[in-house]
């Protein structure tokens, strides 16, 4: 019996490290309901920042317009990731593939990585752009409001 609860110990303070971050920031973001210090990633800080300004619309004073511009910015932005993201992992397994064969074709394993890595970047890029439209679609009464909201919580 005491070999079982020390299993079960063991086990549970194995993953509260996974657990510690309850889904806010998948890992690596601030959490303001936890405390959790570990930087955002730019998807988090764009989403965190579209939810947020829905989530306070009425206090910012979003127009109907304004929200659905953020709606849809939000639905775009998700279909480039999951577009983006496939053909990463795709790039990544050919990567895989290619260390696994004999001769390895440095060469060809090289082409691979940095069309991996350029994607990558215009990803991020893509993803500053939309944190920049979110931003610059409030006025400054708005965003004034905003960062009010924002410290207050």
């Amino acid at each position: 019996m005491i070999a079982v609860l020390a299993a079960v110990f063991s086990l549970s303070s194995a993953y509260s490290p996974a657990l510690a971050n309850h889904g806010h920031g998948q890992g690596k973001g601030y959490c303001s309901k936890c405390g959790s210090s570990e930087k955002w990633g730019m998807n988090d800080k764009f989403f965190g920042k579209a939810h947020f300004l829905l989530e306070n619309k009425d206090e910012i004073g979003l127009s109907e317009a304004q929200v659905k511009d953020i709606k849809d910015l939000k639905m775009n932005v998700k279909k480039m990731l999951i577009r983006q993201e496939a053909e990463i992992d795709i790039i990544a397994l050919d990567i895989k593939s290619g260390l696994m064969g004999h001769p390895v074709d440095v060469n060809a394993l090289n082409t691979l990585i940095d069309k991996k890595y350029e994607l990558k970047k215009d990803k991020t890029k893509q993803l500053v752009q939309a944190y920049a439209q979110l931003k610059n679609g409030l006025s400054k009464p708005q965003y004034e409001k905003m960062k009010e909201i924002w410290k207050s919580k």
